[in-house]
């Protein structure tokens, strides 16, 4: 491979542009399904209570394991759609699409008829529902039934998008699919539809993010279009050796992530689902501001490795982790801070459980977010075996764990199990992706923001003992007053002390708008 001597050329700091840029509509999509969170949350466990709630969130389950019908196949898309781009143009491309297609036409047609007649078996011995809610549930389990199948086709537009490096675009149509959504479980509840009415509200939803990303991608590729006569043997098998990798370690990662909701109504009892299911999707959300910029290294890295460019490359991986530390860490470290008033506010009394999970959930977090990049970064060089085998030890060790201390420890031990599982299965994955990158763990630390690091600990110290010796202060005054205090001086260190680099700098210069009172502190 050949290197080149300017890591910090003209060429990387496009690249590094178009990542920024789809980074920003990701997180802007992020936030917007945080803020739906937030709010409807509580207005759905006052309307269905905590049992049907619990229902509404193993409904993801069936979705996650419907999935598999998927063979990591869109995923592959993404890494051979530039590919193809650059090779053939727009017939390679109408290729692996309308492969892809009529492989899924039949796939998942067999899939959803085979969920439709375990839906019993589903509602009854799997979630192990009362019976005053039996036929609620099957209708919801239907619903659910639909709403991957729709899933299903709209990925396979959708990796066009990624493929195009139009995440952007992408991220737009989830964050109109992220508005509607809430905003028809509201309607549907006020209503008194109940639990039907979320899933109702759910489907249609799909419904208009499906036809938005098809319609979407005929724009940003003309020409494309579906074709069953151009499936390709040859062009499946190898979409389908790529995508089966990359499934197994999407299987692993939904084992990894349902283990904890399926054994808890055995250890603990039904309503700790919600408990756990609340305190996991809020890390979720928070880890989801990021994923957007994660998604971007695939196709990014796909195309260094193309043009032999290991130097950018590198940069590549050592800026998803500099910007991690820079605007992931004071996130999750404020978080742990703020949890438990957090709760107390959005849900309000009896979900203390739910904060004090929370807690426990973020160090894996920042770290599970340190490993997706090195996901992502190992698939856009094509090195999905790896990621395979790591997924595959971790479910081994989730489960050894989850049975040996949820005997012991009950609801805590299963979340310990969840927290070591996740840290030692990150850690291993890591310096994997270190090595196909040839770097050494040691040269990393070089490449961040050690200042922002120490100012977000020391940020999140003060806020905690402000909480501590000041016990009198409301729990939404203690939100707004740390909270804000917290975000207000960690950007004032930021800037003031001028912790960010010249490519920090030049990246926020091209994004921002010109009348922004910002950059008049970015000075390089």
């Amino acid at each position: 491979m050949k290197e080149i001597s300017d890591p910090s050329s003209e060429n990387e700091t496009g690249m590094g542009l178009q990542v920024a840029r789809n980074s920003i509509f990701g997180a802007v999509q992020a936030l917007i399904s945080i803020a739906a969170l937030f709010f409807i949350t509580p207005y759905i466990l006052k309307e269905i209570g905590v049992e049907r709630y619990a229902v509404w969130a193993l409904l993801g389950l069936i979705t996650m394991y419907g999935m598999l019908s998927d063979f990591g196949i869109t995923k592959a898309l993404v890494y051979f759609i530039p590919k193809g781009r650059v090779e053939e143009g727009m017939d390679r491309i109408n290729v692996l699409i309308s492969t892809a297609m009529t492989f899924y036409l039949v796939s998942v047609t067999i899939v959803m008829a085979i969920m439709f007649a375990l839906r019993n078996v589903i509602v009854v011995y799997l979630f192990k529902v009362p019976d005053y809610i039996y036929q609620e549930s099957m209708f919801v389990v239907t619903g659910a039934i639909l709403v991957f199948g729709l899933s299903i086709i709209s990925g396979v537009y959708n990796s066009v998008l990624f493929g195009y490096q139009r995440v952007d675009v992408a991220s737009y149509i989830l964050i109109v699919y992220s508005i509607l959504d809430p905003l028809g479980s509201f309607v549907a509840l006020k209503l008194g539809y109940g639990l039907p009415g979320l899933m109702a509200s759910r489907l249609v939803a799909t419904i208009f993010m499906t036809l938005a990303v098809w319609n979407t991608a005929k724009k940003i590729a003309p020409g494309l279009g579906y074709h069953p006569r151009l499936f390709d043997r040859e062009a499946f098998r190898s979409v389908f050796i790529y995508g089966i990798n990359h499934q197994v370690s999407s299987i692993s990662w939904m084992l990894d992530n349902s283990i904890t909701k399926l054994l808890l109504p055995s250890v603990a009892g039904l309503s700790y689902v919600t408990y756990y299911h609340l305190a996991w999707r809020t890390r979720m959300r928070a880890t989801s501001l990021f994923y957007g910029a994660m998604g971007s290294l695939t196709p990014a890295a796909s195309e260094l490795i193309a043009s032999e460019d290991t130097q950018r490359l590198r940069s590549l991986y050592f800026r998803s982790i500099r910007y991690i530390f820079i605007f992931a860490l004071p996130l999750f470290v404020l978080m742990a801070v703020l949890s438990v008033p957090f709760v107390n506010v959005w849900l309000g009394d009896g979900f203390e459980l739910v904060g004090i999970t929370i807690i426990l959930l973020v160090l894996p977090g920042l770290f599970g977010l340190i490993r997706r990049s090195a996901n992502e970064m190992l698939r856009g060089i094509g090195q999905v075996r790896p990621i395979t085998y790591i997924s595959m030890l971790s479910v081994a060790m989730h489960l050894v764990f989850t049975f040996s201390l949820g005997k012991i420890f009950g609801y805590f031990g299963v979340v310990a199990a969840t927290m070591s599982a996740s840290l030692i299965s990150s850690y291993i994955l890591i310096r994997i992706c270190n090595d196909n990158l040839g770097v050494r763990f040691k040269d990393i630390p070089r490449h961040l923001s050690l200042g922002a690091l120490s100012l977000a600990l020391l940020l999140g110290i003060l806020g905690f003992g402000i909480m501590k010796f000041a016990p009198g202060l409301s729990d939404l005054l203690t939100l707004l007053l740390v909270g804000t205090g917290y975000l207000v001086g960690y950007l004032a260190g930021i800037f003031g002390l001028r912790l960010l680099d010249k490519m920090d700098i030049s990246l926020i210069n091209k994004l921002t708008p010109r009348w922004l009172p910002i950059k008049r502190f970015l000075k390089a």
